[in-house]
């Protein structure tokens, strides 16, 4: 299977626009594995999950910090 090319820029733009508010990540791990940072993003292509540690700028809380996990689906010839 091929990786999904997939870049920290592209992570970052994805939660500013559904926080709508510019973030700052903290850190990128792959869930469960030591992997962090550009290797936890690669291994992210081939559909583990990542935990994202991250700050909202710019509001009230922007010292908060907020954590979700990311995860791609594989592709099936249904989407």
């Amino acid at each position: 299977m091929e990786p999904i090319p997939f870049r920290l820029p592209a992570l970052q733009q994805y939660l500013e626009r559904r926080h709508g508010a510019p973030i700052a990540v903290d850190e990128v791990r792959e869930l469960g594995s030591s992997a962090s940072g550009e290797t936890a993003l690669k291994q992210f292509g081939y559909g583990r999950p990542l935990l994202v540690t991250y700050r909202l700028l710019g509001t009230r809380d922007a010292t908060q910090r907020h954590q979700e996990v990311i995860h791609s689906i594989k592709r099936t010839p249904f989407g």
